[in-house]
């Protein structure tokens, strides 16, 4: 017996906007988890192995509360009529944390694990948000072309602010200063 599945009525507009989000949210995962923060982290804010300790420990502190909160997120995301809404706030979080990363300079290593903890939360529980979603733009045969679609279109966003970012970088020969600014220009390029 066939099941009656509802078909998804989205415009190519909805499915642009969950492109490009995914194009804004891979700057941070670039940038803050792989290329600049955990290193800026781990060498100026904090130094040496103490440095790869904590880093280690912070993210395994932000991956468990997430953890934690992830059943109740997913079954708000759901029930509720407000994922975007959701979407929204814990984006927000995660982009006012990560420009607050800005602020981070050695030695203030309890400010950097906390906005660095409230960015990461904020990014993950996005996530969940964003996730849940892709069943309202896409159909049950649709669903993984526009998943990878997007897969896809974050990695160019992640690729895209490494390019804007690492230059300046590298012409300092790493002034700090120049690597906290990238975190502002991060926060800015996830926040579009």
């Amino acid at each position: 017996m066939a099941e009656n599945v509802p078909q998804v009525m989205s415009t190519k507009r909805e499915r642009v906007a969950w492109y490009l989000y995914d194009f804004g949210n891979s700057a941070y995962a670039s940038v803050v988890l792989l290329a600049v923060y955990s290193a800026y982290f781990k060498n100026q804010v904090v130094g040496g192995a103490e440095g790869s300790r904590l880093w280690g420990l912070t993210i395994s502190v932000a991956m468990i509360l997430v953890a934690i909160a992830a059943p109740i997120m997913g079954a708000i995301a759901d029930y509720s009529g407000a994922k975007k809404k959701f979407l929204f706030f814990f984006t927000a979080i995660s982009v006012v944390f990560t420009a607050m990363l800005f602020f981070t300079e050695k030695g203030t290593v309890a400010l950097a694990i906390i906005f660095f903890l409230l960015s990461e939360v904020g990014y993950r529980a996005a996530q969940i948000f964003y996730d849940a979603l892709l069943p309202e733009i896409a159909s049950p045969e649709e669903t993984g072309r526009i998943a990878g679609t997007g897969w896809a279109v974050g990695s160019a966003g992640g690729i895209v602010i490494l390019l804007i970012i690492l230059p300046p970088i590298l012409m300092t020969k790493s002034d700090l200063f120049v690597v906290r600014l990238t975190l502002i220009v991060t926060a800015m390029f996830f926040a579009l």
